[in-house]
């Protein structure tokens, strides 16, 4: 997960479709993993891919509480993201057992 967060991060950045006008959306976009080392893992690791703006969640289609907005946004990045990204993280994740 540490090996992709960075490429994650990079992508939504290049990927995102709004027109920058302030550029504060695009550069808030991140890519984490928690724990942030192995040797804190105890049972599960986070691979994080949020906004830091405070209006990321409005970008995304959904209001405050959770509630998905009426029409469908076409601002999404995040789930993009899971899209094109989840494959190639299990598959990296499969392999380890294999």
């Amino acid at each position: 997960c540490q090996r992709f967060a960075p490429s994650i991060e990079n992508w939504m950045k290049s990927n995102a479709p709004w027109k920058d006008r302030t550029g504060n959306a695009r550069q808030g976009l991140y890519g984490a993993v928690e724990p942030v080392n192995a040797a804190q893992v105890v049972d599960s690791i986070e691979l994080i891919m949020a906004h830091s703006v405070e209006y990321g969640i409005y970008l995304e289609g959904y209001l405050p509480d959770g509630t998905p907005m009426m029409r469908p946004s076409a601002y999404r990045i995040i789930e993009p993201a899971l899209d094109y990204w989840g494959p190639k993280v299990w598959a990296e994740i499969r392999k380890l057992f294999a």
